[in-house]
């Protein structure tokens, strides 16, 4: 039931065109008729691809949602990620459900490592649904940081994590390992613009970002293509939101700016200018940081605005 929409309503190549979804959001359809016949992660690919066929029915989601909330333990660590993710991109409002998988997603994170235990793309999907949904979860931000952090362990020269310690493999429909993708440059960038958007001030995971992106901005051109991916998107997106969470690494922007001259050829002219112009608004910042520092101390207030005057 994948559904390769487009927001001209051309429908060609994709598996079912947009008459199938809306007949499975229809009164007394074959979907929520059937819930109880479905496996949990069934439905959360089902609500995944009515939200990319643009069929969502707020009515449909909310009792998937309802049904979902009390088997959360049986998604497989993708559909949990992907279940709030299915419901912030449709722009469907479940409070209730957010809260529910908040929790699931914390017991995970305090169990023993295994096929569970969340991965780089689970973790990206949570940021952006929580974020676009607008529900701050102090608790699980904070876990889920911390998770965060644990999988920039992972070797990012590998195209997987291989290491299971880190991160364990799954296991697909027939019996074969899958090993998780480690961090891309542009899941970082949805996980920063997520903690910018909740206002959630951490300056020491930006700075684990930023240490964990040079060393694999240092890799083999292979790898460093890998992590980077669309370069006209990531590389200025990744340096904006520096600037905006105001966390000045003159060496991470300098990284970032040699990378955009290698491959200066493959982004276009706006984005070499969005790029250029945070890496001009960090200088300034830092510049203005540094001032303050070795400028003179503030003059003490005294009462009724009056300063007090020091004797020499």
């Amino acid at each position: 039931w994948q559904f390769n929409s487009r927001a001209d309503g051309n429908t060609q190549g994709s598996c079912a065109d947009r008459r199938f979804f809306e007949a499975l959001n229809a009164d007394g359809g074959p979907f929520l008729t059937r819930l109880a016949e479905l496996h949990p992660i069934c439905i959360v690919y089902i609500l995944c691809s009515l939200q990319q066929a643009f069929c969502v029915v707020n009515a449909v989601f909310n009792e998937a949602g309802r049904f979902l909330a009390g088997r959360c333990s049986q998604l497989d660590r993708d559909s949990l990620g992907r279940l709030p993710w299915a419901f912030a991109a449709a722009n469907v409002q479940h409070p209730g459900l957010f809260h529910i998988i908040g929790q699931e997603c914390i017991r995970r994170c305090n169990l023993k490592e295994s096929e569970l235990s969340l991965s780089p793309r689970a973790c990206q999907d949570l940021f952006f649904a929580y974020s676009r949904a607008k529900i701050y979860d102090k608790a699980l931000v904070e876990t889920l940081l911390l998770r965060v952090v644990s999988l920039f362990d992972a070797d990012p020269s590998k195209p997987t994590i291989q290491d299971e310690a880190i991160c364990a493999a799954t296991t697909d429909r027939r019996g074969r390992s899958v090993q998780p993708t480690p961090f891309r440059l542009g899941w970082l960038v949805a996980i920063c613009r997520a903690l910018v958007q909740l206002r959630h001030s951490d300056r020491e995971f930006f700075e684990d970002v930023a240490d964990f992106a040079m060393f694999c901005l240092s890799g083999t051109r292979e790898a460093v293509d890998r992590f980077i991916g669309n370069a006209s998107a990531t590389l200025p997106q990744i340096a904006v939101l520096y600037v905006r969470a105001q966390v000045f690494r003159p060496d991470f922007f300098d990284a970032l700016k040699d990378a955009a001259v290698r491959r200066k050829h493959m982004m276009r002219e706006k984005d070499l200018k969005d790029l250029w112009q945070a890496l001009q608004e960090q200088r300034r910042d830092e510049e203005k940081e540094e001032r303050k520092r070795m400028g003179p101390a503030p003059r003490k207030r005294g009462a009724m605005g009056r300063a007090i005057i020091e004797e020499a």
